[in-house]
C-alpha cells in the first residue's frame, strides 16, 4: 500500500539529523496537511534527500509532487526575502506566480521528461522585498526519483548573480563612456603586455591610425610594418626598446601611414607598470593626433624667419634713408608711411624702447590690443605701465637683447585690459640710429590658444584617472556625512536642550565638519582648484588629530603615538595628512579581529642614489618618515601588488569602495613622496610614508634610514 506521494508505508527513516533554523521549522510543520504527507510516512530515500539539501551551504530547493510543493534550506531563505518562512509547504506556483511563466515550462522538461537543465545569469522578475526587482541567477534543475523510479520532483541548486550582473553592466556602460570620451578628444590609448609582447588599442587609437574600431589590435611587430613611418620604425623601435629595458616612461612623436597611404603626426606618451617582483608587467598610454599642430609649427617658423627677414631689410634700408635724409626726404617719407601701413595691417605686435627701456614706439595693433595709445605710453618703462614682476621680465629680457647684439625669441605673458593673461612669441632685437643710440625692438605673436590647448592635454591625461579617484571618494564620504549629520540633528530632537548628551552631539558636528572640509578638499583636487599648502611640523600636526581619530576606531583597539625627536618640517596641505591618517585608521580598524593596537611612529630619514635602487619611484633626498603599523590579519604578496589600485578591495561588497589606499598613494606622489609597505598574513601591516622635508636636515637624522 503506498500513501501520498508515493512514499512507502512502513518504512519510516529516522528522524531529520540536520540542525537549523530551516530543519527545526520542518520538523514541526504539519506536512499531513500537503501532499507530501506527515513526516512519520516519509520514506527513508526521502529523508535523505531533504537532509542532504540542509546541510548544503548553497541555496537548495526541494520542489515535490505535481503540486512542487517547497521544501528549503537556510541559505535559500535570503533569496525568499519576506516570502520567508509561509513559503515553506507551499506550491511553487503560488509562491513564485511572478515568473511561473518562466518556471513552467522548465518543471515540464524535468517532471515530464527527466531532463537536466542548467541557466547562467537568468533574469527573473521577483517580488520577494514589495516590490518587483530584477535578479538573475544560475540555477540548475534536476528531477528527483522515488523508490520506484518514477519523478517525484525537481531538485533546483541555484546561486543569485545580481550584484556581479550589476557590476559588469556598470563596468560596460564606464568603458563605452570613457571610449566616448577619447572619441570626442581624439586620443587614442593602448597596452603593451610585456610577457606577451601583445598590444591592445582602443577604440580611437583604431581611428586614428585610419584602422577598423571593430577590427583586432595589430601585433607589436604588424605595427611597425605597416603603420608607422618607414623613416621614423627605427625611432620608435629603438626608443621604445630603451624604455623596457630601464623601466621608463616612453616618450615619442613620430609619424604613421594609414591604409589609405596619409602621413599623419603623433604623440605617444606611455607609463611603465610593474608586478610584485619588480619586473615590468605592461606599458599603458595614449596617442594624439599632432598633425595640425606639427603643420601649424611649421608656418609659424616660417613665418618668424620671414618677418625676421622683412625687418632687417627694412632696419637696413631705414638706416640708409636716414643717412641721405637731406637729400631723400621724399622717398624717406614714403617708404615710413609703407612700413607704417605693414605694421598696422600685420597681425602680430610690435614696439621699440630706448636704451633705458622707454616706449617710443607702439604699433597699432599693439594699441588695438591692450587698449592703449602711444601719446600715453611714451616715455615711460615698463615699471610704471605693468604689473611689478611682469615689469621686471620684460626690462630683464631687453637687456639681455642688447648684450647679446642679436636678436632673441622668448615667451612672455601679459594681461590684458579685461584681466586675462596672454601669452605671446616675441623676437626681439637691437638696433641703432644714426646717431649712436641704441633700441629694443620687438615684434609678439599671440600663442594663448597653443598655450591654452597645451594646458588642456596635460590636463585631461592626468584627471582621466585621478577624477575618477577623487569623485568616488567624495561620493563615498558625501554618504557616510549625510548619515552622520542626519543621525546627530534625530539625536538632538529626542532630548533636552541642556542633557549632557548635547555636548557629545556638538563634537560630532565638529568632527562631521571636519570631514566636510576632506570632501571639498578632494572635490576641488578632481575640478582642478589649487590644493592650500602650508609648512608645519608633523609632529605637531599628527596628535591633534589623534582625539577625532581614536573615534575612528573601535574602543577594543589601541592607538599609540611615538613621535621622533627631531622637528620634521614638511609643505603641503596639512589636510591631506589628516586623510592618509583616517584612510589608514579605517582600514587598520577593518584588518584587526578582535583586540589590537594601532601605532604611529614619526623619524627623519636620509634617501641615498643606493637607496633608490630599490625605490624606483624615489628621488635621494632628506624626508620625515611617518609609520603606520597595526596588530591585523596581515596582506599577502598577491593582494599587496594591487592594494593601491583604484577601485581594488578584498572586503564584502557594500562594505568598502576600494578608494582608500588609492587615494594615499596619490596624495603621497602629489607631494613628491613615496610609499613602502611590510606585511605577511597573520603578522600585521607596517606603512611607511616618506614626506620632503622643507629644511633639509644638517646631519644624519636621529631616526631610521630610508629602508
Amino acid at each position: 500500500m503506498k500513501t501520498r506521494e508515493g512514499h512507502a508505508e512502513g518504512s519510516h527513516g529516522q528522524a531529520l539529523t540536520i540542525k537549523g533554523e530551516m530543519a527545526e521549522l520542518i520538523r514541526a510543520f504539519d506536512w499531513s496537511r500537503t501532499p507530501i504527507g506527515p513526516q512519520e510516512q516519509w520514506s527513508a530515500s526521502f529523508r535523505t534527500i531533504v537532509d542532504v539539501l540542509l546541510a548544503t551551504q548553497f541555496p537548495v530547493a526541494l520542489l515535490w509532487g505535481r503540486e512542487l510543493i517547497l521544501i528549503y534550506n537556510d541559505a535559500y531563505r535570503v533569496i525568499c526575502g519576506d516570502k520567508h518562512p509561509a513559503a515553506l509547504g507551499r506550491s511553487t506556483r503560488e509562491i513564485w506566480s511572478e515568473v511561473w511563466h518562466i518556471n513552467q515550462p522548465i518543471f515540464a522538461a524535468v517532471m515530464d521528461r527527466g531532463e537536466t537543465l542548467w541557466f547562467e545569469d537568468r533574469l527573473f522578475p521577483i517580488n520577494r522585498c514589495g516590490h518587483l526587482e530584477d535578479a538573475y541567477f544560475t540555477l540548475c534543475y534536476s528531477p528527483v526519483r522515488k523508490d520506484d523510479g518514477s519523478i517525484g520532483g525537481v531538485l533546483v541548486i541555484l546561486e543569485e548573480t545580481t550584484d556581479r550582473i550589476k557590476s559588469v553592466k556598470a563596468l560596460e556602460r564606464t568603458s563605452d563612456i570613457l571610449a566616448e570620451a577619447q572619441r570626442i578628444a581624439h586620443v587614442g590609448s593602448f597596452e603593451y603586455v610585456a610577457a606577451t609582447q601583445t598590444t591592445v588599442w582602443s577604440e580611437e587609437e583604431h581611428r586614428i591610425y585610419g584602422l577598423d574600431p571593430a577590427g583586432p589590435s595589430p601585433t607589436y611587430d604588424e605595427m611597425l610594418r605597416k603603420c608607422i613611418h618607414p623613416d621614423d620604425a627605427g625611432l620608435l623601435h629603438g626608443t621604445f626598446t630603451k624604455a623596457i629595458q630601464s623601466g621608463s616612461v616612453y616618450e615619442l612623436e613620430h609619424r604613421i601611414v594609414r591604409p589609405d597611404g596619409s602621413v599623419r603626426w603623433v604623440y605617444d606618451r606611455a607609463q611603465p607598470y610593474f608586478d610584485a617582483d619588480g619586473k615590468l608587467a605592461r606599458y599603458i598610454g595614449t596617442t594624439l593626433d599632432i598633425t595640425e599642430r606639427k603643420r601649424a609649427a611649421v608656418e609659424l617658423e616660417l613665418h618668424r624667419e620671414h618677418l625676421a627677414e622683412l625687418v632687417l631689410k627694412r632696419t637696413k634700408a631705414l638706416e640708409d634713408e636716414i643717412t641721405e635724409r637731406r637729400q631723400v626726404e621724399a622717398e624717406l617719407r614714403e617708404s615710413e608711411e609703407r612700413f607704417q601701413l605693414f605694421m598696422d595691417n600685420s597681425p602680430t605686435i610690435a614696439w621699440i624702447k630706448d636704451e633705458q627701456g622707454r616706449h617710443v614706439y607702439l604699433s597699432k595693433t599693439f594699441e588695438d590690443r591692450f587698449s592703449v595709445r602711444l601719446a600715453d605710453w611714451r616715455g615711460k618703462t615698463d615699471a610704471a605701465l605693468w604689473p611689478a614682476e611682469t615689469a621686471e621680465i620684460f626690462r630683464r629680457n631687453d637687456r639681455d637683447v642688447l648684450e647679446a647684439g642679436h636678436a632673441i625669441e622668448v615667451e612672455e605673458e601679459t594681461i590684458n585690459p579685461d584681466g586675462s593673461h596672454s601669452y605671446w612669441l616675441n623676437c626681439k632685437f637691437p638696433f641703432s640710429d644714426a646717431t649712436g643710440n641704441r633700441y629694443v625692438a620687438g615684434i609678439g605673436m599671440d600663442i594663448t590658444l597653443h598655450k591654452r590647448a597645451e594646458a588642456l592635454l596635460q590636463q585631461a591625461q592626468k584627471l582621466e584617472i585621478i577624477g575618477r579617484l577623487a569623485g568616488g571618494m567624495a561620493h563615498e564620504f558625501n554618504n557616510i556625512l549625510q548619515g552622520i549629520v542626519g543621525y546627530t540633528e534625530l539625536c538632538r530632537t529626542q532630548i533636552a536642550p541642556d542633557h549632557p548628551v548635547g555636548a557629545h552631539l556638538n563634537e560630532i558636528d565638529v568632527s562631521a565638519m571636519r570631514a566636510v572640509n576632506l570632501v571639498r578638499q578632494l572635490l576641488a583636487f578632481a575640478r582642478k582648484q589649487i590644493v592650500l599648502p602650508d609648512v608645519f611640523d608633523l609632529n605637531e600636526h599628527v596628535p591633534a588629530f589623534l582625539t577625532l581619530l581614536r573615534r575612528l576606531i573601535r574602543d577594543d583597539i589601541g592607538l599609540i603615538w611615538m613621535p621622533g625627536t627631531s622637528p620634521l618640517i614638511v609643505k603641503m596641505d596639512p589636510l591631506q595628512v589628516d586623510q592618509i591618517l583616517t584612510n589608514l585608521a579605517a582600514n587598520a580598524s577593518d584588518a584587526i579581529h578582535g583586540p589590537g593596537k594601532i601605532t604611529i611612529t614619526t623619524s627623519a630619514s636620509i634617501l641615498d642614489a643606493s637607496s633608490c635602487a630599490t625605490h624606483t619611484d624615489a628621488t635621494p633626498g632628506h624626508y620625515a618618515m611617518l609609520a603606520f603599523s597595526d596588530t591585523g590579519c596581515g596582506i599577502d604578496e598577491a593582494t599587496r601588488s594591487h592594494m593601491f589600485e583604484p577601485f581594488f578591495t578584498t572586503k564584502e561588497v557594500g562594505k568598502g569602495t576600494g578608494m582608500g589606499l588609492a587615494s594615499v598613494h596619490g596624495i603621497v606622489k602629489q607631494n613628491n613622496g613615496y610609499v613602502t609597505v611590510e606585511s605577511q598574513p597573520g603578522e600585521g601591516t607596517t606603512l611607511r610614508i616618506y614626506l620632503p622635508l622643507f629644511f633639509p636636515l644638517s646631519s644624519d637624522p636621529a631616526g631610521t634610514p630610508a629602508p
